[in-house]
């Protein structure tokens, strides 16, 4: 069996909010994946894979997807993840007229989706992938902060700062 979720079962169990049993005979391999906002170099691989998976389902001629749409997907902040992904290259194909896909096969909400074309500073790209290097371990290690700052080479002092300096809950 395979179940997914988007909040912690721990801090569930813990709050009474899930069972604990139940935890315990689900729980044998976690595997964390990260959302497909933080994983933009994987969107035109998947679009890629959509796009063929729908077009031999369904026996239409969609071969690739104009540049210009797919800037605009790997900018979308994807709320739905993969699945949400998938949903739309699907409906794009069925909608296209075109061996390429254009943006009139996009739903609305893409269409209308702000393009953000503010270059990011080197500084900016190195916090927010510090960021997210310790969100991802304290989730690893269950938000015991004295592990995460040893698997991190840190300080505890050092992270606490950090987490602060981030707004990092233990949500």
């Amino acid at each position: 069996m395979i179940a997914a979720t988007n909040r912690p079962l721990e801090k569930l169990v813990e709050e009474k909010l899930f069972r604990e049993d139940l935890f315990y005979r689900i729980n044998a391999v976690q595997l964390f994946v990260p959302p497909l906002s933080d994983r933009i170099e994987d969107i035109s691989l998947l679009v890629d894979y959509f796009l063929k998976k729908v077009t031999a389902r369904i026996g239409k001629r969609v071969t690739s997807i104009h540049p210009e749409v797919l800037s605009l997907i790997e900018q979308y902040n994807w709320p739905g993840n993969v699945r949400e992904l998938e949903n739309v290259i699907d409906a794009g194909v069925h909608l296209s007229n075109d061996e390429v896909m254009g943006k009139d096969a996009l739903p609305d909400y893409l269409k209308r989706h702000k393009v953000n074309r503010k270059e990011v500073s080197l500084k900016d790209s190195v916090e927010e992938t510090e960021k997210k290097t310790i969100e991802r371990a304290l989730r690893r290690f269950k938000f015991d902060k004295k592990r995460v700052a040893e698997a991190l080479g840190i300080g505890n002092s050092t992270l606490y700062d950090k987490i602060k300096k981030y707004q990092i809950s233990d949500q």
